[in-house]
């Protein structure tokens, strides 16, 4: 059976040593490590992306795991069935966070739009009490009275405007009547002597209802 063991990642190892600085010639050639790049040149699965550790591997007997390697591949296998559990947790947590912070955010929208309808509605009623109080002054000094007796004034003034109008067309309909009545008995007087005349030298004639209804 196979009992190899999970090769163990190492944190803040480098495998560039300490070098000292040392005076060399120019046609001598100083050779030097390249800096450590852990995500190896090549296609890399999807799920091996996030989780590709910084630092250099090493297996259990202190080898260099190089990476793209076969030995890498396997190490990062065994690595994403240890920490699924756990990434999947934090993907959970994170999920949850920015779902949080996003109600938190439309709230925060919310309260911030109702504060300015707040002080837009607050101004314009404001503005509609000034321009009431300046109707009222104006209609006060219309008046000659005070804003406080205002709306007082304005009542007398609409009731004593009814009496007045209802005392006039009563007025105007009695003149007509009676001029009406004037013009009538005018008539009657003028036409009188010839009905009167008629009667005499034609008595066999018979008066017109209306000329007997105006006459009677």
């Amino acid at each position: 059976t196979n009992t190899t063991s999970r090769p163990l990642a190492t944190n803040n190892i480098s495998i560039v040593k300490p070098t000292t600085s040392v005076s060399i010639s120019n046609d001598e050639l100083l050779y030097t490590v390249a800096p450590y790049n852990p995500v190896p040149y090549m296609f890399i699965p999807i799920k091996y992306r996030d989780i590709i550790p910084p630092d250099p591997i090493y297996d259990n007997f202190g080898s260099f795991i190089i990476p793209g390697s076969r030995e890498w591949f396997t190490y990062m296998y065994q690595l994403d069935l240890d920490t699924h559990d756990e990434r999947l947790r934090k993907a959970e947590d994170a999920k949850f966070i920015a779902r949080i912070d996003e109600l938190t955010a439309e709230g925060d929208a919310a309260r911030l739009c109702y504060k300015i309808y707040q002080e837009e509605y607050s101004k314009e009623l404001a503005d509609l009490r000034i321009q009431e109080d300046i109707r009222i002054q104006n209609l006060a000094i219309y008046h000659g009275t005070s804003p406080k007796h205002v709306k007082y004034r304005q009542r007398k003034v609409s009731h004593i405007t009814e009496w007045n109008n209802s005392t006039h067309n009563n007025m105007t309909y009695h003149q007509s009547v009676t001029s009406s009545n004037k013009k009538k008995k005018k008539r009657k007087k003028l036409l009188q002597p010839k009905v009167d005349s008629s009667l005499i030298n034609y008595p066999g004639v018979s008066v017109p209802l209306t000329l007997k209804r105006d006459f009677t």
